[in-house]
């Protein structure tokens, strides 16, 4: 009776052994190749950070293979196709990461740069742009550990900047001047929506300014070039644009000065063509000053240059004293014409 009790056991134990396999084949072989999958990243990891490229595209292709769910190689490797400019392999691998992760901020942005400065398809850019804004990411803080909240944020604010820069590329394109405002104006929103998120950005309070020249927002476009003069005060570009805006404006004291400015920093950057190119628009506003009334002022202006000597020319290039230094940084970091915005 034992005998034929245990003969029972085993043949039961055997046929659930054939009904596992039979059943979970499937499993566990698809789990042996997720483990493959897994060696082959870590190879093509390794491959990456020794910068072996060529390596690391090679590993992630065959991980990929055997588990397509890894969304970090896949991320990894659309950023390598970015370095070797293959911008259509790197948007498939962006997306592939994307199926299996749609939450990944920085993957999902790195698509839509790719949409929007390689592909020039800018509305796609700013659909992916608000998929990104509008994603519900778990914020997870575990002290001296990890903090996801800091780069979820930051990728957040990015995000709403590159919107903007969009709406501003889709506003030049267009022929309608309605549409063209229309997108301006959403370009000025989604940089106000960024500065929640990145407080202290050059870039942002630089194009936010451009957005409100250009849609003739004069007082809040002088707001943010201070502001993003303050913040990078040897950036030209801020200079140059309020110059411009104060031009306009007629406020051509002002307006020469932050030419001045502009100048300056060009020449002790080297670049010779920009600087000439704004000493041309200098000149025509030193002409205005002078027609205006104003020429007094460029007398003193010139004659305070003239005894300074704190600027000599070695090779074409301005050369600055150490004592000079620090006074130059203070007055680039003052913008002329603020009282006017403020």
């Amino acid at each position: 009776m034992k005998k034929f009790i245990k003969k029972v056991f085993s043949i039961i134990f055997v046929l659930i052994l054939l009904f596992a396999g039979f059943f979970y084949f499937g499993l566990f072989t698809k789990q042996i190749e997720k483990a493959k999958g897994y060696y082959y990243v870590y190879l093509g990891d390794k491959a990456y950070k020794k910068r072996e490229l060529v390596n690391a595209i090679n590993f992630y292709k065959l991980g990929l293979q055997k588990y397509p769910g890894h969304y970090l190689a896949a991320n990894n490797l659309g950023n390598i196709y970015v370095a070797y400019e293959d911008y259509f392999s790197a948007s498939d691998a962006y997306l592939l990461a994307l199926k299996y992760k749609p939450e990944f901020l920085l993957c999902r942005i790195n698509y839509a740069l790719i949409l929007a400065n390689q592909m020039k398809d800018y509305e796609e850019a700013i659909n992916q742009y608000k998929k990104a804004t509008d994603a519900k990411v778990t914020i997870i803080s575990i002290p001296f550990i990890y903090n996801n909240k800091e780069s979820t944020l930051k990728n957040k604010g990015l995000a709403y900047y590159n919107m903007g820069l969009s709406y501003r590329a889709l506003s030049m394109l267009s022929d309608d001047s309605y549409i063209r405002n229309e997108n301006l104006v959403k370009s000025k929103e989604m940089y106000e929506n960024a500065l929640k998120f990145l407080k202290s950005d050059y870039n942002t309070f630089f194009n936010l300014a451009i957005a409100n020249h250009l849609l003739g927002n004069y007082k809040d476009a002088g707001q943010n070039y201070c502001k993003a003069i303050e913040l990078k005060p040897l950036d030209y570009e801020a200079h140059y644009n309020l110059a411009i805006m104060l031009k306009k404006m007629k406020r051509f004291k002002e307006s020469y000065n932050e030419l001045e400015k502009a100048v300056l920093i060009m020449d002790v950057n080297g670049d010779a063509k920009t600087s000439r190119y704004i000493f041309d628009i200098l000149n025509e506003v030193s002409q205005r000053l002078a027609v205006s009334g104003d020429y007094s002022y460029l007398v003193e202006h010139l004659s305070d240059e003239s005894k300074d000597g704190s600027l000599t020319y070695i090779d074409g290039k301005v050369v600055v004293s150490d004592e000079f230094d620090e006074a130059m940084n203070n007055n680039m970091e003052v913008c002329e014409g603020k009282n006017l915005f403020f």
